[in-house]
């Protein structure tokens, strides 16, 4: 990539004012996040002679090099989205902080768990001063948390277990030489095994497992960094771009079964943790930190839930279909990945002043909540009806009739309590 951008006039010596500028203009100019290509900047009014400052960008720190008109810099990755993993900070807990046992089930947002046999406990752990990530040294950057997974061994060659994420759209790291770097530590001296997997979609061909590499863990929190190299698509069938992904492996415990993709690591109980968990193209560059809001909207796209704000309500207009269901328009954060699914928690349903984990309607026809004893058996969004970000959400009950046996077409209103949740999932 060579693309030629108009800078400010450049003294003969570089100094930190004129870089900061020339890298906003970079910053400008480069579109695709990978690093690497060249920029030729000219000085504002001159026409673009051999003489000219040409910007090399293909190393990891900013570093200048040559004499006279021309000078060769390296700088990193400008664009950000370097890390193409989400959340590997571990500040977004939308689902909550208790610890986690399930096999399947997620902790952080983006993150899940995997066992067979093996045991986990993930929670969340706080960053406290002393810690490395802390008050950190240098170019780190600071984290708040870090995730803990305390390991229960298997017994026998086929059972596992690891902390994986899934990476949409297996095209973006497709044939690419890429590096997952991770702050770890352990209670006592661990190994762990990294491998990334490569999945087609629906429809698409086989997962393509790669060799894992293991890494012993001491008990200081220290950067680890393993670099990989993912196969090309040629010969494969592809599915639909948002089922495909590649993921992320943190082996934890594995049997026989499992050496080559765990890297050997075997059986052994254990607690380790982890923190700032990246995955780039090319070399370890530091941790990229992006905006809470942002991250946390990224975290939307897969999951989102919905919950009131300390003592508040959430209320929302709708209409009743009949006896048994209503139907309330809703607008989504942000696009999902695909129609999710709905799950609530359990809610009982309130005819009187909301105080905790409660359902309602209210009937404006007879000016006031409907009192029948009703069980929250389904919410679900409609008949698929989800476009961009509007969607169409279903409450289904049983146990209906009396007060609420009204004509369908009459406007009600939910009212979620202070302890109700409802969260959308469209995990791949």
């Amino acid at each position: 990539m060579t693309r030629v951008v108009e800078s400010p006039r450049l003294p003969q010596e570089w100094n930190a004012g004129v870089m900061t500028r020339v890298i906003k203009r970079l910053e400008d100019a480069i579109g695709d996040g990978s690093g690497g290509g060249d920029i030729t900047v000219q000085e504002e009014g001159v026409a673009l002679t051999t003489a000219a400052t040409t910007l090399n960008f293909t190393g990891n720190g900013v570093t200048t090099t040559g004499t006279g008109a021309t000078k060769t810099i390296d700088i990193p990755n400008l664009t950000g989205f370097r890390n193409k993993l989400i959340n590997g900070n571990f500040e977004i807990w939308q689902r909550g902080t208790t610890a986690v046992t399930a096999s399947g089930a997620y902790s952080a947002d983006r993150w899940v768990q995997l066992w067979q046999v093996s045991g986990l406990s993930t929670t969340r752990g706080t960053f406290v001063s002393g810690d490395a990530l802390f008050d950190p040294t240098g170019t780190n950057a600071a984290a708040t948390y870090f995730v803990t997974i305390a390991v229960t061994a298997g017994t026998n060659a086929a059972h596992f277990s690891y902390f994986f994420q899934k990476i949409e759209d297996v095209k973006l790291l497709a044939g690419k030489t890429v590096t997952v770097s991770f702050w770890a530590k352990a209670a006592s001296a661990a190994t762990i095994g990294v491998s990334l997997q490569q999945n087609f979609g629906t429809g698409g061909s086989g997962d393509v497992n790669g060799n894992g590499q293991s890494q012993a863990i001491t008990t200081s929190w220290t950067k680890y960094t393993k670099t990989f190299t993912l196969n090309t698509l040629n010969g494969k069938t592809l599915g639909p771009s948002n089922t495909s992904s590649t993921s992320v492996f943190f082996w934890l415990d594995a049997g026989s079964t499992y050496d080559t993709l765990s890297g050997t690591i075997g059986q052994s109980n254990k607690t380790v943790s982890l923190a700032q968990i990246q995955l780039e193209i090319g070399a370890a560059t530091d941790f990229e930190v992006r905006p809470l809001t942002l991250e946390t909207y990224l975290c939307y796209r897969y999951y989102w839930r919905m919950t009131p704000s300390g003592s508040a309500t959430v209320n929302m207009l709708g209409v009743q279909r009949g006896t048994v269901e209503m139907d309330f328009a809703l607008m989504l954060p942000v696009p999902m990945r695909t129609t999710p699914t709905v799950v609530a928690s359990g809610a009982s349903w309130s005819t009187t002043t909301f105080t905790s984990n409660d359902l309602g309607a209210y009937d404006p026809v007879a000016a006031g909540y409907v009192t029948s004893s009703w069980t929250l058996v389904t919410l679900t969004i409609a008949n698929g009806r989800v476009s961009d970000q509007q969607a169409l959400l279903r409450f289904t009950g049983s146990g209906g009739g009396g007060a609420f046996g009204g004509a369908a077409g009459r406007v009600v209103e939910y009212t979620m309590g202070t302890t109700h949740w409802a969260a959308f999932d469209a995990e791949l």
